[in-house]
């Protein structure tokens, strides 16, 4: 490090470091080798100059708005995320989103722009997990009923699907799982449509000739992008197994010679869907009505959703506290003073001199 910053001082470049109480803004991070702790090292600081000047570690790297954690993954990003996007919804949740005056078609698309924008930033390059997804599902359907003005026990009393819900919203707000995997896959085609020296492209399609560790990463880019394009059949068809028509005369032999047949078949298949994306991805067009799917179809649920939006706002009106209205107290004689002013008999103002 010592070296590389008197490098670096040799072309007018200047390394920020610590010194005494004031921190450092160069940071560096310590990432331990698969399925090892992290608090298995030594993290204290680091002195890199002959006047104390010191680096720190850190627990999680900030670059460009994306977050980076010891153990390489999306967690810590993602955790990062969804405290953001959380904060979005709540600072409009009083005068926008939960506002019975503002249109559900309006607010889906504020909630798409304001909200979705910030929890998905950076999605193109994760590698989720079915647990982290989990945790970004949950929000956005928290987020789905409150712009209904709903909540859980009456989704689930009234049996309403939450597709259902996102028709009230126009169709505007789908799954998550749609909304992550489009933005997901338009990268990977644009990553697709490059020429062959770029970078991208270039880590995309490589490979490492070193054998991999011993046992199976927590996930990966390329398993997350396989799991996506295996959801569109239009990207990645299937080959399904069709039994013939003696299938119950053949013995148990036989078909288990037809079995792995076609599990050869359906091996060769693979290798060449693997390939087989990167020729649909060079049509941007085409590309992105194949990643987008289909339209969906209207439901009829919306009359169970208002019923249970009434239910909520009855309820909320019954046990709301009541304006306690105070009578005026009545003068025991029949007129009264104020500030040097008295009412007669019959009504009339009459003006009285304190002087006399």
């Amino acid at each position: 490090m010592t070296y590389m910053i008197k490098h670096l001082s040799r072309f007018g470049l200047m390394v920020h470091v610590g010194r005494g109480t004031t921190s450092s803004k160069t940071e560096c991070m310590f990432f331990p080798r698969p399925r090892e702790p992290e608090d298995g090292a030594d993290l204290s600081d680091i002195t890199v100059t002959a006047d104390g000047g010191f680096i720190s570690f850190v627990e999680k790297f900030r670059y460009l708005g994306s977050h980076i954690g010891q153990r390489l993954d999306s967690e810590v990003d993602i955790d990062e995320r969804l405290t953001k996007a959380s904060q979005a919804f709540g600072a409009l949740r009083k005068h926008t989103f939960a506002n019975r005056d503002v249109k559900p078609e309006t607010k889906a698309r504020l909630y798409v722009a304001l909200v979705l924008g910030v929890l998905l930033y950076g999605c193109e390059s994760w590698f989720l997990r079915e647990k982290e997804f989990k945790k970004m599902r949950r929000f956005h359907h928290d987020c789905v009923r409150t712009m209904l003005r709903i909540n859980r026990h009456q989704q689930w009393k009234r049996k309403i699907k939450m597709k259902q819900l996102f028709a009230e919203l126009g169709n505007r707000v789908r799954p998550l799982r749609w909304h992550y995997e489009t933005r997901h896959l338009r990268w990977v085609g644009h990553i697709a449509r490059m020429k062959h020296d770029r970078l991208p492209l270039m880590l995309l399609t490589s490979w490492v000739p070193h054998s991999r560790p011993i046992g199976c990463p927590r996930m990966t880019f390329g398993r997350t992008v396989k799991k996506a394009m295996k959801r569109r059949e239009e990207i990645w068809p299937g080959l399904p197994f069709d039994k013939p028509d003696n299938w119950n005369a053949l013995t148990d032999a036989a078909r288990q010679r037809l079995r792995q047949k076609h599990a050869k078949e359906a091996r060769k298949h693979e290798i060449k869907m693997h390939t087989h994306w990167m020729t649909l991805a060079q049509d941007r067009g085409s590309w992105r009505t194949m990643i987008r799917g289909p339209e969906p179809e209207a439901t009829q649920g919306g009359p169970a959703v208002r019923r249970a939006r009434a239910q909520r706002s009855n309820h909320r009106h019954q046990h709301q506290h009541q304006p306690v209205h105070f009578q005026p107290a009545v003068a025991p004689h029949n007129y009264q003073q104020h500030a040097g002013n008295f009412n007669d008999m019959e009504g009339y103002v009459v003006h009285r001199n304190f002087d006399d």
